[in-house]
């Protein structure tokens, strides 16, 4: 036995299918192609069927369109995603440790492996230099840098260079 749905009267004047149209190449067209079967006057196992999807999610659909209207039907929010290896005060600390690093380094280049190490020494974090590379361009740091100062450089060879030549 199939529940009689309680459509309100927005959602039953709104032109799902125009949107559809206009949208639904985007990632939301899913939800705007369940609405308009709603309209249709298909069951929710039905449009949960044909979406491949359960019922519950397409109550919430409607629930969304219900509070939020259009744009809170098809707002959708990104997923948590993996747990960051290293917690919020730590990034902060991080960037200014590797500032620190480059500023004492002879020539004032570090590599990832310098930083990965840095990673596993003070916050016990082991990462693939892959990995550190993608927490260097989180914290909004370049990896590719000139050496500014070669570490073997002869400070007075090259004003004497200088010198010569002007």
């Amino acid at each position: 036995m199939t529940q009689r749905l309680n459509l309100s009267e927005g959602f039953k004047k709104e032109n799902f299918k125009s949107l559809l149209k206009k949208r639904g190449q985007q990632k939301y067209g899913l939800r705007l192609l369940a609405m308009h079967y709603l309209q249709q006057g298909k069951t929710l196992q039905e449009v949960a069927d044909l979406m491949e999807t359960t019922i519950k999610t397409v109550r919430k659909w409607i629930q969304r369109y219900d509070l939020f209207g259009i744009e809170g039907l098809l707002s959708i929010q990104s997923g948590r995603g993996r747990k960051s290896m290293l917690l919020l005060h730590h990034k902060e600390d991080l960037k200014i440790a590797i500032k620190e690093l480059e500023d004492k380094r002879e020539g004032g280049r570090i590599t990832g492996k310098d930083v990965c190490s840095m990673l596993q020494k003070r916050y016990s974090v082991r990462c693939s230099l892959s990995n550190t590379y993608v927490i260097l361009k989180r914290l909004n740091l370049s990896w590719i840098t000139v050496r500014s100062i070669h570490p073997k450089v002869d400070k007075e060879a090259q004003e004497a260079f200088k010198k010569r030549i002007s």
